[in-house]
C-alpha cells in the first residue's frame, strides 16, 4: 500500500524546494557543538542520517530543538512524522493518515522487534513513491539499506554537520584489471586508479594503466574499484581498493584503500571495506588483515573495528589461525618477495 500524498503546503509549488533548510548554523550534536554551513530539506529528499547527526536532524525537523545560531527556516506548516520503535500497534497507519511532508524513518535497537518492520519499510515501494520527503535514522554506517534509496548522507565529522550528495549509480568493480581485459571501456578507470596511487603511495610507479596491471601481478594484488555513472556516460572513479588472497593467514589482506580528497567523508572508503568482506566472505574465509585484523561482523558483514597491533577472530566462516600482526606481517611480506621473485625469473 503506498503512503497518503502530502498535504498542500502554501507557496509550494515545486517538490524541488526547500521546507526546511540551515545556514551558516551552530547545532547541538550530542555532546559537542557542530557547524553547519548548508542543508536542505524539499520534498524530494531520500536522507540517511548516522548516529548523533540523525538524532539531531530529527530533533530540528520537529522542532524540538533550534540551532544556536545561524539560520534555520521551517515552513509553517510542515508536518513531519516520526516511525520508530516506540510506536504503539497500529499507530503507523495513524501517522501516516496525517499526510505528512517528511517521514522519518528510525532504525532503532537491534534486539527490538521494531527492526522488523524498519527492514520492510526501508525495502518495500511505498517509500520509494512516496511524494513527500523521506530522512532515515541508523546508527551507523551499514550496507542494510537497499541500493539507491538516499541520495543524501547526514553525518558529523570533524565537528562539521555535513549533508552530502551520494552517488545513487555508485557499483564495485570486483577485478578492475580483468575487466579492462574484457572490456576497454573501463580503461580510463585505471588510468584514475594510476593517478590516485602515483598521489598517495610513494611507491607506485608510472602514472600508466600497465603500471596498475604490473604491481597488480607483481604483489598478487586483486583491484577493486567503486565507480559511479557520469552525465557522458563514462565512468567516475569514487575509490579503489587493492587486497590479496593469503592462504596461510586463512583470509585476505587489504593492502591499499583510497579516495580522491575531494570524494572523502561520503562514506566510500567504507562502501569498498564492505565489498572486501563480502569478497572474504564468499571466498569461505574467516578474516581480513590490514596491518592488524579487521573483524568480520557475523549479522552485519561490514568490518566493525580496527586496532593497530592486535589480532581480531573472523565470524560466520570458521576459526581460522590463530595469527599475530607481526607474523601475519612477516608471512605478506614473504609472499610478495617470493612473487617478485618468481616474476623476475
Amino acid at each position: 500500500m503506498l503512503w497518503p500524498r502530502p498535504a498542500p503546503l502554501e507557496g509550494v509549488k515545486s517538490r524541488a524546494r526547500a521546507v526546511f533548510e540551515l545556514r551558516d548554523a551552530v547545532v547541538r550534536v550530542g555532546e559537542e557543538d557542530c557547524c553547519c554551513g548548508q542543508l536542505d530539506v524539499t520534498l524530494q529528499s531520500r536522507a540517511v542520517a548516522v548516529g548523533d547527526a540523525g538524532r539531531a536532524l530529527t530533533s530540528l525537523l520537529l522542532g524540538h530543538a533550534e540551532p544556536k545560531s545561524g539560520l534555520a527556516r521551517r515552513h509553517e506548516q510542515l508536518k513531519v512524522c516520526r516511525l520508530g520503535p516506540d510506536m504503539e500497534p497500529g499507530a503507523l497507519d495513524d501517522a501516516l493518515r496525517g499526510q505528512p511532508h517528511v517521514v522519518v524513518l528510525e532504525e532503532g535497537p537491534s534486539d527490538d522487534p521494531w527492526r522488523g518492520t524498519f527492514a520492510a519499510l526501508v525495502a518495500g515501494q511505498a517509500v520509494r513513491h512516496f511524494e513527500g520527503a523521506v530522512v532515515v535514522i541508523i546508527s551507523e554506517e551499514m550496507d542494510q539499506l537497499p541500493r539507491g534509496l538516499c541520495s543524501c548522507r547526514c553525518t558529523v565529522h570533524k565537528g562539521q554537520l555535513r549533508w552530502d550528495h551520494i552517488s545513487t549509480s555508485a557499483h564495485v568493480v570486483s577485478d578492475l584489471c580483468e575487466a579492462a581485459a574484457a572490456d576497454a571501456s573501463y580503461e580510463p578507470l585505471l588510468k584514475d586508479v594510476s593517478r590516485l596511487s602515483k598521489e598517495f603511495f610513494a611507491d607506485f610507479g608510472d602514472e600508466d594503466p600497465a603500471a596498475v596491471r604490473k604491481e597488480a601481478a607483481a604483489r598478487c594484488w586483486t583491484v577493486l574499484a567503486l565507480a559511479a555513472s557520469d552525465p557522458s556516460g563514462g565512468r567516475q572513479l569514487l575509490g579503489f581498493a587493492t587486497y590479496s588472497l593469503e592462504p596461510t593467514l586463512g583470509g585476505i589482506y587489504l593492502a591499499r584503500v583510497a579516495v580522491p580528497e575531494h570524494l572523502r567523508n561520503r562514506g566510500y572508503a567504507s562502501q569498498l571495506v564492505r565489498a572486501l568482506v563480502a569478497e572474504a566472505r564468499t571466498a569461505g574465509h574467516a578474516h581480513a588483515w590490514i596491518r592488524a585484523g579487521l573483524r568480520l561482523h557475523p549479522e552485519r558483514g561490514a568490518a566493525r573495528r580496527l586496532r593497530r597491533g592486535g589480532v581480531w577472530r573472523g565470524a560466520g566462516t570458521g576459526d581460522g589461525p590463530q595469527v599475530d600482526a607481526a607474523e601475519a606481517g612477516v608471512r605478506i611480506q614473504q609472499r610478495r618477495r617470493d612473487s617478485e621473485a618468481q616474476a623476475a625469473t
